[in-house]
């Protein structure tokens, strides 16, 4: 669970998952997004191995449009996060906008599709 007071998006769930960390990266995705890539995470890692040793962030992209929820993070940019949140901030983009970071392109733009209401379920199915 998020241990940061109130709503502070997605971001909350990233500062959560960065401290209960024992490994050095941290995969991210919107719990409301049922048909993920199956080579997600593995395509993001690629995409920092191939950008350079100090890119710390990959993230997906489709049709020319970053998807920042889909994520792979080096959990050493706690530091990062909690000044980025305690300055009051909550948009993931203006975070890691400002650190070393590549976006990883993805065809499919079903994968990054939201299933927020029934009727989307249904549409789905």
């Amino acid at each position: 669970p998020d241990v940061l007071p109130g709503f502070a998006g997605p971001l909350a769930g990233l500062h959560a998952a960065m401290l209960a960390a024992s490994g050095c990266r941290i995969a991210t995705t919107p719990c409301d997004s049922p048909l993920l890539p199956e080579d997600l995470v593995a395509r993001l890692e690629q995409g920092l191995r191939s950008s350079g040793q100090h890119t710390r962030i990959a993230i997906a992209r489709c049709a020319g449009r970053a998807q920042p929820v889909f994520m792979l993070a080096d959990a050493g940019l706690l530091d990062t996060l909690e000044a980025f949140l305690a300055s009051g901030r909550r948009r993931i983009d203006a975070w890691y906008g400002a650190l070393p970071h590549v976006e990883v392109d993805f065809p499919d733009e079903q994968a990054f599709r939201n299933i927020n209401t029934r009727q989307d379920l249904l549409d789905l199915e």
